[in-house]
């Protein structure tokens, strides 16, 4: 938008506003993110940014990087009782700034960088049945000191007392008689979020040594001041920063630490390997709050940068042997060439990861340079889409199993964690397998579940670990698909994982589980019963291997592959196994043929012909039986009227062959079975 187009739209903007009094966050009304996001291209003068006072508490604030202080206002949207105790959060607008009080110390300051967004109470890192308000910030700048607000009311107590014989709305102080012969001045109770008077800000830049009134609009207009970080990485001298180019990564050592996504909490790295606080906050900073779509600034001296990149994807660790700097995230190095800290601003700190912040004049130079390169970037990975709600209701849908039946094999996944599903071809075992993992989870998160396919090539080392060859030559130990799935769910030991295997007995099963043979039963899991790998280093944290308690496995097995040898029978005890038959005489499916436009006369025809000749299979034990019935998977239709040209397609492409192959020296019966399916 031009500037005075951009002016235009702001006149309508107040009129709508006022023409919307009533407005509240549920009425998912989401106006300021809309119309404010254009906020920097204003000329400065007409720049009018309100300044905020922050009161929290460490021990109340929600654990999580992206809703850490500095990083983000949050608040419940209304009091516990449903009062608007916290409107001051709607009225937060970009490029606003934030003060933050936390356990009564003067922390920090940030500029907003979105207007407020309603978090519903599913998506809020904490056990909440409230939705919440959420206000992104940018550019956290803590304080060189912590300063108590109990000296700040000492020092200014007159003008606090001034400004409240006014009793402004809202303001941060009250007064307390307290019993004392005179009131006095303490923080307001419940005020999470007050507007800063002009009063205050004069006082609090004084006592904070800080300016408010000199910020820059300018200087953060662009997209990536208004919505990333800015981390900055050093590079050993500079020995790593061609790597990093090549690689399009960026590393930082600290290979005793292991995955650094093991770890809940800074302090856990601090005591495992006697970190300094600086490091242990890099590290877990690195693994935790670096996200696509950040800036990463390369760093080999302090007086300068020598490249500049956009994150692509999250931490990953290397466990390549040999590796010494296994801590990984994906970059899109943009600009290599050196951009010199302005003079008068300081110079860039040692420690190894840095949340780069202030320097004003020095941001505008990297935005500067990044706003050239926009046509040449490689697209961030976009954050998974939030989970949606499943319930047993969800997975009976074109379910032709009694819902009984269902019930039972959840109970059996829940008590036993190992389910095998195994009938005839046609059964519906990958679709109902699916079902059941989400309707465990209580979701429709692909996060959670994953599904890999057994064949006689398939090995422990696609399973579990192995050497992989290299692109430069030589071989590197990489984990499997069910070691990551582990790990994964390692780090949620809250919510279940769910892990499908189809055709189970398709492969040579001691072969790819080995040592995990024992590993996998229900009273086998968890650390206790952690063992050593057969690739395993056995030094370090992760040399030892478990099957956490909250991952279950679904296997599928065809019960008509001739091919197969019987199953082993050390999996057999670790396991459940499910018979699913065909469903031609349920009502269930009756109706899903009903529902796709299917004939009364079509409906009995392929009930009773298929019911027939799945009577002449099972009875068949010399040669056939129970396990090679014809399912009713090939008679639901997919995207077509099921009419009579439909049901003679299925039968002579799809059943005929079958039979064939069950009857391969038996043709004549074949025909017969044939022309009665078809007569």
């Amino acid at each position: 938008l031009t500037l005075e187009t951009y002016k235009r739209v702001l006149r309508v903007v107040d009129d709508v506003k006022a023409r919307l009094s009533d407005w509240r966050p549920r009425d998912n009304i989401d106006i300021h993110n809309f119309f404010w996001i254009s906020l920097g291209a204003l000329d400065e003068e007409e720049y009018d940014p309100t300044v905020w006072l922050e009161t929290t508490s460490s021990k109340k604030r929600l654990e999580h990087p992206d809703w850490a202080v500095g990083r983000a206002l949050v608040s419940a949207t209304a009091a516990k009782d449903g009062s608007d105790w916290y409107r001051a959060m709607r009225e937060v607008k970009p490029l606003d700034i934030v003060i933050h009080l936390v356990d009564g110390k003067f922390a920090g300051t940030s500029v907003a960088s979105a207007a407020v967004r309603v978090v519903p109470a599913a998506d809020v890192p904490k056990d909440t049945d409230r939705d919440y308000y959420y206000v992104p910030l940018t550019d956290f700048a803590p304080l060189d000191s912590e300063l108590d607000v109990a000296d700040f009311i000492t020092e200014y107590e007159d003008d606090i007392r001034q400004e409240l014989d006014d009793r402004p709305t809202g303001y941060p102080f009250i007064l307390y008689a307290g019993g004392g012969p005179r009131e006095r001045i303490q923080l307001a109770q419940g005020h999470y979020l007050c507007e800063v008077t002009p009063t205050l800000i004069d006082a609090l830049q004084d006592f904070l040594d800080i300016s408010l009134t000199d910020f820059e609009p300018g200087a953060t207009g662009t997209d990536e001041a208004q919505t990333t970080t800015m981390w900055l990485i050093a590079t050993a001298g500079g020995h790593m920063k061609d790597r990093f180019i090549e690689e399009g990564t960026a590393r930082i050592g600290w290979e005793e630490l292991g995955d650094l996504s093991q770890y809940d909490s800074r302090e856990e790295m601090h005591d495992f390997a006697e970190l300094s606080s600086q490091d242990s906050l890099g590290c877990f900073n690195f693994a935790n709050a670096i996200h696509p779509g950040d800036i990463v600034l390369s760093k080999t001296y302090q007086d300068r940068i020598d490249a500049i990149g956009i994150v692509t994807s999250g931490y990953e660790y290397d466990a390549s042997p040999g590796e010494s700097w296994p801590q990984v995230i994906g970059v899109d190095w943009l600009i290599r060439d050196e951009i010199a800290v302005p003079a008068g601003e300081k110079r860039l700190p040692i420690k190894t990861v840095t949340e780069f912040s202030g320097r004003p004049k020095m941001k505008r130079l990297i935005l500067e340079a990044l706003e050239r390169t926009k046509g040449s970037r490689k697209p961030a990975q976009p954050p998974a889409p939030p989970a949606t709600a499943y319930t047993l209701d969800h997975a009976m849908e074109g379910v032709f199993m009694a819902r009984e039946e269902v019930e039972r094999i959840l109970r059996s996944l829940t008590v036993k964690k190992n389910v095998i599903l195994q009938g005839p071809p046609g059964v519906g075992k990958t679709f109902i397998a699916k079902r059941l993992a989400y309707c465990l989870i209580g979701a429709k998160d692909d996060s959670r579940v994953s599904m890999v396919q057994f064949h006689q090539s398939y090995a422990y080392e696609d399973f579990i670990q192995g050497y992989r060859p290299r692109e430069d030559g030589g071989f590197k130990l990489q984990n499997g698909v069910f070691y990551e799935f582990c790990r994964r769910a390692e780090q949620d030991p809250e919510q279940p994982y769910v892990f499908i295997i189809d055709e189970i007995n398709r492969g040579n099963l001691s072969k790819i589980f080995g040592e995990l043979m024992m590993l996998i039963e229900p009273d086998k899991r968890g650390p206790k019963f952690s063992i050593n790998l057969t690739y395993s280093d056995r030094t370090g944290k992760h040399a030892k291997f478990h099957v956490p308690e909250n991952v279950h496995l679904i296997g599928m097995m065809n019960t008509a592959d001739r091919s197969l040898a019987m199953v082993d029978y050390a999996l057999r005890r670790r396991f459940q196994f499910v018979d699913l038959t065909p469903k031609f005489d349920s009502s269930s499916f009756h109706e899903f043929l009903e529902e796709r436009g299917a004939a009364p006369g079509l409906i009995s025809k392929i009930v009773d012909r298929l019911g027939a000749l799945n009577k002449q299979i099972e009875v068949d034990t010399k040669n056939l039986g129970w396990g090679f019935q014809i399912g009713h998977s090939f008679f639901c239709p997919n995207g077509v009227t099921p009419d009579d040209q439909w049901y003679r397609d299925v039968v002579e492409h799809e059943i005929q062959p079958l039979l064939k192959e069950y009857w391969f020296d038996r043709l004549k019966q074949v025909e017969e079975e044939t022309s009665k399916l078809l007569a």
